[in-house]
């Protein structure tokens, strides 16, 4: 892995009265790091919070240090876990927070080991930032975890009692439903949501009971499933150690079987990528994050930027069709050499 220890990916700022994004290497050179990148296929795990998120993190065998120890509204930091690193299944972390502030910081002095693009946020109707988008910090976080973390995420977990119970998760997730839809993928997350007390399921309840209360989305339009988990410590305190650290298992394990169910749903919807294209579209996203009415991440669209479909392929086809005197001369024969072009992706004229 990389010798660096700068984490930051992607982070809002404030110069001049305007929003920035400022966007480092970090995903390229991280996903460039693992030993083999073309044949590695990442799982996404998004964490959010901070005191309690440290603790998952470190149990995932990733340390937050100096740089590294503060997040920012809108701020993403991104780790591989080193278990499974070499695997062809490793886990990209990624991991950001909700601060109690409602405040911007000021750019970050740049960095020797790290390439950084700063990119004023997309400006409508006079305004540092688009209309659609909200102006508040908190809000503009919304928007950055929104757009950058759903699309790729297999599951994202909030430790509530992080970023101020229950009530503060309802409304951060309905800030997202609120908003446009961020890919055209069909493959949604799981959502987890980490508490210090509490009986799970009237937990849960009452996170989509207030969920509701905020907007008239379901949250099913963005997550695959809603799951609490408690970490209370209601036993002796004889036992209390070997039990807390048992629900961290569950936690883990959880987690796991979670990531693990989305990624053989992307086998089969045909979005299980690389980590060399992951980091391309991770790129890609990032450069587009900030863009006034932007449409939602089309995976299929982005990967054939560098190379469209021909404008010519209908009036090709058709001319193609023409050579053909039967219907038994289009199914032996021409549905099959087209279903071969498309998916060899090489349909010139003359090739066959």
């Amino acid at each position: 892995m990389t010798r660096c220890r700068h984490t930051g990916w992607l982070r809002v700022a404030t110069r001049d009265q305007t929003c920035i994004m400022e966007g480092s290497d970090r995903a390229q050179r991280l996903l460039d790091s693992l030993p083999r990148p073309d044949s590695q296929y990442p799982s996404t795990l998004v964490l959010i919070g901070n005191a309690t998120k440290r603790v998952a993190m470190q149990r995932l065998g990733v340390d937050i240090t100096r740089p590294n120890t503060t997040r920012s509204h809108g701020e993403i930091h991104l780790s591989i876990a080193p278990v499974g690193a070499s695997s062809a299944r490793p886990t990209l972390v990624a991991d950001a927070d909700i601060p109690p502030h409602k405040r911007l910081g000021r750019p970050r002095k740049s960095t020797l080991c790290h390439e950084v693009v700063a990119r004023q946020l997309s400006i409508s109707h006079g305004e540092s930032i688009p209309s659609a988008m909200p102006s508040t910090a908190v809000e503009l976080g919304d928007h950055i975890y929104n757009r950058m973390l759903l699309p790729f995420a297999d599951a994202v977990c909030f430790f509530a009692d992080d970023i101020g119970g229950v009530e503060a998760v309802a409304q951060r997730l309905a800030s997202w439903l609120d908003q446009s839809a961020p890919s055209t993928s069909l493959v949604r997350p799981w959502l987890v949501v980490v508490v210090n007390g509490d009986e799970e399921d009237s937990t849960r309840s009452r996170l989509l009971q207030s969920v509701r209360k905020r907007t008239l989305a379901h949250v099913s339009e963005r997550f695959h499933g809603v799951r609490v988990i408690s970490l209370a410590d209601k036993t002796p305190k004889s036992l209390r150690r070997h039990l807390r650290s048992l629900r961290w298992d569950i936690l883990s394990n959880e987690l796991s079987y979670m990531t693990e169910t989305k990624r053989v749903e992307r086998v089969l919807a045909s979005c299980l990528f690389s980590a060399t294209h992951l980091a391309a579209l991770l790129r890609h996203a990032a450069e587009h994050v900030g863009d006034a009415g932007a449409p939602p991440l089309d995976f299929l669209a982005v990967s054939r930027l560098d190379n469209p479909v021909a404008a010519d392929l209908p009036a090709h086809l058709a001319r193609f069709l023409t050579h053909c005197d039967s219907v038994d001369d289009l199914k032996r024969f021409a549905v099959p050499v087209i279903a071969s072009s498309f998916m060899l992706d090489h349909y010139p004229p003359g090739m066959h």
